[in-house]
C-alpha cells in the first residue's frame, strides 16, 4: 500500500470515529437536557422543545431530527417521563465555531399562566405570537412560538432562523409601567433594528414599529381586545348586541347566513353588507360590496370604508350601514 493510499484510508477511518463520537455526543447532550428538566417539573414532565446549536464540524455529523426524536421518545418511555407539550427538535448551524449547545424549553406555556401584554406579527403576515411583559427573542423553531425556559424562568420567543443570522440570545422586549415598552440588543452578532435604526441602547417601542433581527422582520403590535362588542345604536327597533372573538370573522347583512343579521325592513342594508374580522392590532371593518356603502363616523371625520378597503376599529367607533342603521364598536 502506498503512503498516499494509507493516508487516505487512515483519514476515512478517523473520520468515521470522529463522526460517531459527535453523533453520540449530540444524543447524550439531548438526553441530559431532557433528564435535567425532569427535576424542574417534579420528576415526571420534561421539556418538549429542544433547540440544538452546532458548530460547523459537529453539524456535519449530526443525527437527523427524526433519529433524535425517536431516541428521546424511547428514553422518556423507559423513565416514565411525559413531554410538556408536542415534542419538537430543531437544529441550527453556528458559523465559525466548533461548539455544541442543547437548549430545552417548555412548549405549552399555559401551565405557567403568563400575563400577555403585546404581540409580534411576523413578516409572512400569518404568524402572530402574543408575549408577556418581559420576553427574550432567540433563534429557535421553524415556526414562531412562545416558550418558557425553566432554567432561567424566562419567557422566550423562538424565532425562525433560516439564514442563521439570529443569535441564541438576540434581543429583549419588556414593559415599563402599564403601557410603555422597550427593546434592547443582547450582544447579538448581526444586530437589532427598529424602523431601520440600529438599537445601540434600550429603545422605546411603539405599536406598528418594525423590528429586524438579522434578516428576520417582525412588527410590534398590541393585543387584540379581550372583550369587544358590536351594538346597534340607531335604525333598528330591536337592539343587537354581539360579543366578538379573535378566532373568527363576523358578516353583517340581511342574509340568514350572516353572523350578525339585520332585519329585512332595513332596506338600505345589503344581504351581505360588511364584515368585522380580527387582524393586526385589533378588529378590522370592511365593506363586502354593498349597494349603499359602509361609513365610519369618527369625531368630525366620515370615512368611506369601501374606498379605504378596510379600516381598523377603535374603541367607541360608530359605523353606518347604508343610510340609517348604525352600529357601535366597544372594547370592554
Amino acid at each position: 500500500m502506498s503512503l498516499r493510499d494509507f493516508s487516505r484510508r487512515f483519514g476515512e477511518e478517523f473520520r468515521k470515529i470522529f463522526d460517531h463520537d459527535n453523533w453520540q455526543a449530540v444524543m447524550n447532550a439531548v438526553e441530559d437536557a431532557m433528564i435535567a428538566s425532569s427535576d424542574k417539573y417534579g420528576g415526571e414532565r420534561v421539556h418538549s422543545i429542544y433547540v440544538i446549536h452546532a458548530g460547523e464540524r459537529k453539524y456535519e455529523a449530526l443525527p437527523t431530527v427524526e433519529q433524535i426524536k425517536e431516541r428521546l421518545t424511547d428514553r422518556a418511555e423507559e423513565e416514565g417521563y411525559e413531554f410538556a407539550g408536542p415534542l419538537e427538535v430543531h437544529i441550527r448551524r453556528i458559523s465559525d465555531s466548533d461548539e455544541l449547545d442543547v437548549k430545552g424549553y417548555l412548549g405549552d406555556v399555559s401551565a405557567t399562566k403568563p400575563r400577555l401584554e403585546a404581540a409580534l406579527l411576523f413578516e409572512d403576515g400569518d404568524s402572530r405570537v402574543e408575549i408577556p411583559g418581559d420576553t427574550k427573542l432567540c433563534a429557535g423553531s421553524n415556526e414562531p412560538a412562545l416558550a418558557f425556559d425553566m432554567e432561567t424562568t424566562e419567557y422566550v420567543v423562538l424565532v425562525p432562523n433560516p439564514s442563521g443570522d439570529v443569535s441564541r440570545r438576540h434581543a429583549r422586549i419588556w414593559m415599563v409601567g402599564h403601557h410603555d415598552f422597550r427593546i434592547e440588543d443582547l450582544g447579538s452578532t448581526n444586530g437589532t433594528w427598529v424602523n431601520t435604526e440600529r438599537v445601540s441602547a434600550d429603545t422605546k417601542l411603539q405599536y406598528g414599529d418594525e423590528i429586524q433581527l438579522g434578516s428576520v422582520r417582525l412588527t410590534f403590535d398590541r393585543l387584540l381586545p379581550v372583550n369587544a362588542v358590536l351594538r346597534s345604536a340607531s335604525g333598528l327597533t330591536e337592539p343587537i348586541e354581539q360579543q366578538l372573538s379573535n378566532d373568527r370573522s363576523w358578516r353583517i347583512g340581511r342574509d340568514a347566513s350572516c353572523e350578525i343579521q339585520i332585519p329585512s325592513y332595513a332596506a338600505d342594508v345589503s344581504n351581505l353588507h360588511a364584515e368585522v374580522a380580527p387582524g393586526p392590532g385589533g378588529y378590522w371593518l370592511r365593506d363586502t360590496g354593498s349597494r349603499n356603502g359602509t361609513f365610519l363616523k369618527r369625531t368630525e371625520e366620515r370615512i368611506d370604508v369601501s374606498e379605504r378597503g378596510e379600516v381598523r376599529l377603535r374603541d367607541g367607533d360608530e359605523f353606518v350601514l347604508g343610510g340609517e342603521v348604525v352600529l357601535t364598536y366597544s372594547e370592554e
